[in-house]
């Protein structure tokens, strides 16, 4: 018979792993109510979005509260929204005599990319438009306006050091700064900087500190802290803001919701957004990271297979599970399970073993050891890609 102890040992366990899945399924429900308050594009973003939030928050559990309350303040900027306000815009005061300034002159730049709209849209000639290394005097005499146009302008740094370079060339036009989404504090450097150009944006914007309760700004302020880039732990220049760009956030936006380098409470914190990359594309970067690493990874699984009853097939789905995200049709397009059938008892074998939980479609690495086994081998991998693209060389 079981002595008291065990019998003890036994309940203690039981309830343990009740009270660990009425948990994982309380964050997620948390997690889902943020997410309907979000328009998406389409159902893809919407899930991809929903399964990061879900690591996201598991940053810090115990405030999972908090953390989600300040995801769901974060200003959406969409691609239409920002084509439409500028077509508007430049439909009603075009005119030949307005001069648009290709200030960043790169071509996957935003304000490249808007002029090219406007191009496109024919609502300007192609000598209006104007790269800031090839303006001169002669040829900027025979326009009355220059604009200067960006989709976000967060610190205003960056446009205020390139007109200085072109001042003393245009100082005598109308200048006009033409931004969906401005900064408060930008709007006031420029103003303070150059008190003559006028800037037109859609909505001005202010820093977290002026808009979340004080919690809230010492929650963030205690993880933005954490962030080894010192200078960017509230933003590029102190910045302080909190948006989501075309599914990106700006090096403008506080640290905790895309810098990779904070440790907090001696855990990597994992980061919502990417600097550069929407969600989408970023599931397809860390896919192709897992897909050139499988030797790395069958290692990884041999470090780990005497500690779980798992086939490498199963590690590997739920190392693709973690780092990325994949719908059934594509896992079955890429010839990863034969059937839905094969996927099903596949999936079936890792609820039985209570690897994972699935709500709402959404698949939950439910074994807390398991998970941070896999994000410590996700981790391992990105570690390696970076270390093998700063190994490259060029001797021939």
């Amino acid at each position: 018979m079981l002595g008291i102890y065990a019998i003890v040992q036994i309940s203690i366990l039981c309830y343990n792993n009740v009270y660990e899945e009425v948990r994982k399924v309380i964050l997620l429900n948390a997690v889902q109510d943020v997410v309907r308050n979000i328009k998406f594009d389409n159902k893809l973003d919407e899930e991809i979005f929903t399964s990061r939030l879900y690591k996201y928050a598991r940053n810090d559990e115990k405030n999972y509260k908090k953390l989600l309350n300040i995801v769901s303040k974060l200003i959406w900027i969409k691609s239409k929204d920002v084509n439409k306000f500028f077509v508007s815009y430049i439909k009603r005061v075009y005119s030949e005599s307005i001069a648009l300034v290709d200030y960043k002159e790169k071509s996957h730049s935003s304000s490249s990319r808007l002029i090219s709209l406007i191009s496109e849209e024919g609502l300007c000639n192609n000598n209006q438009i104007i790269k800031i290394t090839g303006l001169t005097q002669n040829i900027i005499e025979r326009f009355d306006k220059i604009l200067f146009i960006d989709d976000y302008i967060g610190s205003g740094e960056t446009i205020i050091s390139y007109i200085e370079k072109v001042w003393d060339i245009i100082k005598t036009k109308e200048i006009i700064i033409v931004t969906y989404a401005c900064q408060k504090n930008a709007k006031d450097n420029i103003s303070k900087k150059y008190p003559q150009i006028n800037i037109i944006n859609k909505i001005t914007l202010n820093r977290y500190s002026d808009e979340f309760e004080k919690s809230e700004i010492y929650y963030i302020d205690e993880i933005c802290n954490c962030c080894k880039d010192k200078r960017m732990k509230f933003g590029y220049n102190r910045t302080g803001a909190y948006v989501v760009l075309n599914k990106t956030a700006p090096n403008s936006d506080i640290s905790m919701i895309w810098n990779p380098s904070i440790v907090y409470k001696g855990k990597k914190w994992i980061k919502l957004f990417d600097r550069e990359v929407s969600l989408e594309i970023l599931c397809k970067k860390n896919n192709s990271i897992i897909k050139n690493n499988s030797i790395i990874l069958l290692e990884k699984y041999n470090d780990l297979k005497n500690k779980y009853s798992l086939s490498f097939k199963e590690f590997e789905f739920l190392v693709y599970s973690y780092g990325c995200y994949y719908t059934i049709d594509q896992l079955l397009d890429d010839n990863y399970f034969e059937s839905k059938t094969e996927f099903t008892r596949f999936v079936e074998k890792l609820i039985d073993n209570e690897y994972i939980t699935i709500k709402n479609g959404c698949i939950i690495i439910s074994n807390n050891l398991l998970y941070n086994d896999i994000e410590k081998v996700i981790d391992s991998l990105f570690k390696e890609n970076e270390k093998n693209k700063k190994g490259i060389t060029h001797n021939f």
